[in-house]
């Protein structure tokens, strides 16, 4: 799928938070990269960094009193962030589990502030919070305006992960992940889901 696809079918504000890492990338990557000067510490990373992330896991959804587990599709996971030291950074975060209700999918996802941590060159661990974005599945929708959405908190989560493999800008990561998402629109929707996600997470900086 192209950009422009993507774009076309992405609710408002995954366009915007695909957009803005994009144009960050753009302005900055080149630059960023030769001040890197972490080399020698537990990240190789310093100064700006985008990815992204796909997998997926078990997903505990209520809706309205009625429960269900089911699998659940993880995807794309977009963050960007600043890695102050090679140990400490912060990023905003796009995260979310795909699911299915009333014979349609739908998209239990999240916009957070969050940080990590890396304990040494292979572990390092996240965390985040922020809003819940509750809305038809990006796929699923030719406008925008097609899409019913509906906004709430809090959303959080945390997670560990291995570094697998390292390149001289990139890296690619196994992430145990942990999700919770949260709506309470009084009389519309009381929505909640928990999910336990294993997550491949791409890296560039």
């Amino acid at each position: 799928m192209t950009v422009l696809r993507i774009f076309k079918h992405a609710s408002g504000l995954r366009a915007i938070f695909l957009a803005m890492c994009l144009c960050i990338a753009v302005r900055n990557g080149n630059i960023l990269y030769a001040q890197n000067t972490c080399t020698h510490g537990p990240s190789d990373c310093c100064g700006f960094y985008f990815g992204a992330g796909i997998g997926g896991g078990l997903l505990a959804l209520k809706t309205n009193g009625v429960s269900e587990t089911s699998f659940s599709l993880s995807l794309p996971n977009l963050h960007a962030g600043w890695m102050f030291n090679s140990r400490w950074g912060a990023m905003l975060m796009q995260a979310g589990s795909i699911y299915t209700y009333a014979g349609s999918d739908r998209a239990l996802e999240a916009f957070m502030l969050g940080g990590e941590y890396w304990f040494d060159r292979t572990w390092w661990a996240m965390a985040g919070v922020g809003m819940t974005l509750d809305a038809s599945a990006f796929y699923t929708v030719d406008k925008l305006s097609d899409g019913e959405f509906y906004t709430g908190f809090p959303a959080l989560t945390a997670g560990i992960s291995y570094d697998m493999w390292k390149a001289e800008n990139s890296n690619i990561s196994l992430q145990y992940r942990i999700f919770y998402a949260g709506i309470n629109e009084d009389k519309v929707l009381k929505r909640s889901g928990l999910a336990n996600q294993l997550l491949l997470i791409f890296d560039w900086y």
